[in-house]
């Protein structure tokens, strides 16, 4: 069974506009070749993401103190260099935007470093309660407004890079200044959260799906993805330019239909 797509008709003259622009984004793509994690701050573009890091088990009930961190100076290899760059660039609006002393700054440095190392290590032991102690440390240091920021920030990973290439791709044509970026981000991760739950109703984390429920999973996915597209785009539209939301338009379009195919693919191996 294809998942059906539809098309809103108060977003047909973005959409017909965007196809007259494809041409556009597609040229200015390739002077840009996508990147894993490519969306750029103002000044530098994204630190490379880090190879997977090793690190030590450890028990429960760690304190900041006794996480490890990354030798100062001279002493830092590479990948320790290149994981906190990342880290510093991911979150970096939470970082600029959080009132603390430099400090507690350095100290959720630390803990983000912690945290990413960890994700990206299959063989740590003891994950879970790891994970679960830097989560507690970071829940003390941050406020409750800062906690939800870092919360949709954690795994906004495919969202910070899709956004990076389609503001590198309009970068000769339409750039985005530095409070653009924060805002499309904000808007995406938002839209993004309501689309995950709306995800939910499919259960899709059941190994395996009835006929009926298969049919059930598609027409949810459809209207969900619809919606996130949507409400994206709305949020967009007051945060951009003419030329840049034809032209996110066309990019989101591409990328949505991407995510279809995907999730159609899923539905059907259950």
């Amino acid at each position: 069974m294809a998942v059906r797509r539809s098309e809103p008709a108060r977003h047909r003259p973005y959409v017909a506009a965007a196809a007259a622009a494809a041409a556009v984004v597609i040229t200015c793509m390739a002077l840009r070749a996508p990147s894993s994690r490519s969306m750029h701050g103002a000044s530098r573009p994204a630190p490379g993401a880090p190879s997977k890091a090793r690190v030590e088990p450890r028990g429960r009930g760690h304190t900041a103190a006794s996480l490890p961190r990354a030798p100062a100076g001279d002493e830092a290899s590479a990948e320790d260099r290149d994981l906190r760059a990342w880290v510093e660039w991911k979150y970096r609006y939470l970082l600029e935007d959080a009132p603390l002393d430099p400090a507690s700054r350095a100290q959720l440095v630390r803990l983000l470093v912690a945290r990413e190392r960890l994700v990206r290590d299959p063989d740590a032991a003891d994950l879970h309660d790891q994970l679960a102690g830097i989560e507690h440390q970071l829940d003390a240091l941050l406020g409750p407004a800062d906690r939800e920021h870092y919360r949709s920030l954690r795994d906004s990973d495919a969202e910070q890079s899709r956004l990076g290439d389609y503001g590198g791709g309009i970068d000769h044509v339409a750039p985005l200044d530095d409070d653009q970026r924060k805002r499309l981000l904000a808007a995406k991760l938002r839209s993004k959260a309501i689309f995950e739950r709306e995800l939910g109703d499919a259960h899709l984390d059941r190994p395996a799906l009835s006929v009926d429920e298969r049919a059930r999973a598609y027409t949810i996915v459809n209207a969900a993805l619809d919606r996130y597209r949507d409400g994206f785009l709305r949020e967009a539209a007051g945060i951009l330019d003419d030329q840049q939301i034809v032209l996110l338009t066309s990019y989101e379009t591409t990328e949505m239909e991407r995510e279809r195919q995907r999730l159609q693919i899923a539905i059907n191996a259950r």
